[in-house]
């Protein structure tokens, strides 16, 4: 049910990816003609960064005619093409240099269309709070301009967002409010579009019969406005419906319409141009199928879909369809080939994850570069508008000089006198403006100096900040790298012990080494997670999902997976919360501060022992008490206590590894979910870590 809704959500996207994003832009095969006879337009698609100084040149060279939108549609050009080739960041910088000549312009609908533009942005790359307010602004602005067409995207990209937001209502009235914009527009085909949304809208509240309505009609249209079946643009729409509405009838218990549909998806898109659209089309196909539980015809498809996006290198795609083909392969109780793509998914998966971070890297140097071209023009226009100045102030004080020349000419005969006194004065003012002049130039070499001394400083903390994040980066990879044979290693235990459970034969000493294999292994992978955790919250990238949480179920869970350690050790691991009230937090990384807060205690307590775990409610928290009978911590390592890296004075009594950052991110962690930890012990007396996590009521 879990792959399942996630399937909802990713046809959800797909919708939007392909078709929001083609939504909010302006035409722009008129401009592209007017910059091919003075600019490859083709290179700039593969490089489309540029600096001011090249771009100052450009708009000089090809902008004869003075449209006064030239430079913000370049600019908007960029964007969109930085937007193509998945530089986010650089793609916003460009659409906020076009958005600034709205403040020296006339309102019109080109900026409208910017606008939506970087929302769409914003909304693939996850900030849907910005891209809710481009979207708005932009609705305003059309509706000043009576922009009808515009005004109709704007509803549909905000329906999107509160489809996101499951604010389905809302959702509704924003879909409609669109489709009756373009009803009244008369244009079908965008009709249509707006009835794959309310479709989709109906999918996601499970009103299934609704959904098909909606798909049927919009395929009616695509397919009535197709006259030429080469047309790429409705055989992709209709393979997609097809697809959709397999989906719907699978969900409706109907296997045999779903799967028609989707043999009939299956055959459009063997007509499709577009060897990326056609391998996604066909991926979608071969999971309806698969739902429908044709497994082997699904399995067919997805040798094919492997070829293809092998062959061009669709790693999203490839590592889809790998997962596709172990859950097949499962189907079919195939367990060795089931292993075998689960294993080949979390490698290709670990490709992309890696590639998305090196992406990242370089549209994090590209934005760099781009927001400082910008401020080096304004720093270039500013100092142009203080020569001006200066240059002005020069005129008006020669002027001023050659007024007073001509006074002291006529007045040389009765000035002679006072004009030698004045000259004697002025030789002394002479001297003094050399000695000035002298202690300029040597304030002048001191500065010099001081700014070499700050260039070498910062350079030095350049070069320790790049040598801190190649450690972490290297630390994440090595990670992620043993994450993958480790749950290999995992899963085959599981295999282990299911085929030991259906032989019917129980080896204890085969048994006893695979829990130990798990065991270990368990223990392994939490400190895997604990690095990357470490490594996400430097790198401000966790992700914090809180809910209503039952922390009696986790704690079991806990005991349950750590039970045969404990029982190696004779200690007792008891359960007092009885029956405590549910808390407010991440639900996983909940369970990873109480899992490292229980395995500390097993660790560090002795054999013949028991750690207790203890509840009370504290006004608005639930304060969680972990208790062992250990060795106790000195004061002195109380007050590191929480510190990354830290090694204490007592030792494991069971000889066990540390890390030495596990309480470090407990702390990060629980004030992340706005909690608290802390720590009372006394040598030979034990260890007392409470936790104090928000009440969810």
């Amino acid at each position: 049910m879990k792959k399942l809704k996630k399937y909802i959500l990713f046809l959800g996207l797909f919708w939007w990816t392909f078709s929001s994003f083609s939504q909010g832009t302006i035409d722009v095969e008129e401009f592209k003609k007017a910059l091919e006879s003075n600019l490859d337009l083709d290179q700039l698609k593969k490089n489309p960064v540029l600096d001011m100084e090249r771009s100052d040149s450009l708009f000089e060279s090809i902008n004869k005619g003075g449209d006064s939108l030239f430079e913000p549609k370049f600019y908007h050009l960029l964007g969109k093409l930085n937007a193509e080739k998945g530089n986010f960041a650089v793609s916003i910088e460009y659409f906020n240099t076009a958005e600034e000549y709205r403040k020296e312009t006339n309102l019109r609908d080109f900026f409208v269309h910017n606008l939506l533009d970087r929302g769409n942005v914003y909304y693939k790359n996850g900030d849907f709070e910005a891209a809710e307010k481009d979207y708005q602004t932009a609705l305003s602005l059309a509706t000043t301009l009576n922009d009808e067409a515009s005004r109709a995207i704007a509803f549909n990209n905000l329906g999107l967002l509160e489809l996101h937001r499951k604010n389905f209502d809302l959702a509704s009235g924003l879909f409609n409010d669109a489709l009756s914009i373009r009803k009244k527009l008369n244009d079908p085909f965008l009709v249509a579009h707006s009835l794959t949304y309310l479709a989709m809208l109906h999918f996601h509240q499970e009103q299934f019969e609704s959904a098909i309505s909606y798909y049927l009609q919009a395929k009616d249209v695509y397919s009535t406005l197709q006259k030429d079946k080469r047309d790429q643009r409705f055989q992709i729409q209709i393979t997609k419906l097809n697809n959709e509405l397999g989906f719907c009838f699978y969900r409706q218990n109907k296997p045999e319409k779903a799967i028609l549909y989707a043999d009939s998806a299956v055959l459009f898109s063997e007509q499709i141009e577009s060897n990326y659209d056609r391998a996604s089309l066909l991926y979608q196909a071969a999971k309806v199928i698969f739902y429908a539980k044709e497994t082997q015809k699904a399995l067919e498809i997805a040798y094919k879909i492997n070829g293809l996006a092998a062959e061009y290198h669709f790693k999203d795609i490839l590592q889809k369809n790998y997962d596709l083909m172990a859950d097949c392969f499962e189907a079919q109780k195939n367990y060795e080939k089931a292993i075998e793509y689960a294993r080949k998914s979390h490698q290709m998966k670990d490709q992309i994850v890696n590639d998305r971070m090196a992406k990242k890297l370089a549209d994090e140097r590209l934005s760099f570069q781009v927001m400082t071209n910008r401020k080096l023009l304004k720093m270039a226009e500013k100092e142009n508008e203080l020569k001006s100045i200066e240059l002005k102030a020069q005129e008006r004080i020669s002027m001023l000089m050659g007024i007073i020349a001509l006074i002291a000419f006529l007045t040389v005969g009765s000035l002679f006198y006072s004009n030698r006194q004045k000259m004697k004065v002025n030789q002394k003012l002479l001297e003094t403006n050399k000695l000035i002049e002298t202690q300029n130039e040597e304030i002048k070499k001191q500065q010099e100096q001081l700014s070499q001394a700050n260039l070498k400083l910062q350079k030095k903390f350049t070069e320790i900040e790049e040598m801190d994040d190649e450690k972490s980066h290297l630390l994440s990879i090595v990670a992620h790298d043993l994450r993958t044979p480790l749950n290999s290693i995992l899963g085959l235990c599981d295999l282990l012990e299911m085929e030991e459970a259906d032989s019917g034969e129980v080896n204890p000493d085969r048994k006893r080494y695979i829990e130990l294999i798990k065991e270990s292994g368990g223990r392994m992978l939490n400190m895997i997670n604990t690095l990357l955790n470490a490594r996400k919250i430097e790198s401000q990238q966790l992700d914090i999902k809180t809910e209503e949480v039952d922390v009696n179920l986790i704690l079991e869970k806990i005991i349950s997976e750590h039970r045969p350690w404990s029982k190696r050790k004779s200690i007792n691991i008891i359960n007092e919360l009885k029956t405590p009230p549910p808390v407010l937090a991440d639900k996983f990384l909940f369970q990873q501060v109480l899992e490292n807060l229980v395995t500390n205690a097993i660790k560090y307590s002795p054999i013949n022992s028991s750690v207790k775990v203890v509840s009370e409610v504290n006004d608005r928290f639930l304060a969680i008490k972990v208790i062992d009978n250990g060795p106790g911590i000195s004061r002195d390592d109380q007050q590191r206590l929480f510190t990354k890296y830290q090694r204490l004075s007592a030792q494991p009594t069971g000889g066990e590894d540390s890390i030495g950052i596990g309480l470090s991110l407990v702390k990060k962690l629980i004030e992340l979910m706005d909690g608290s930890v802390s720590c009372t012990s006394e040598l030979g007396l034990g260890s007392t870590f409470q936790i104090n996590i928000p009440l969810a009521t």
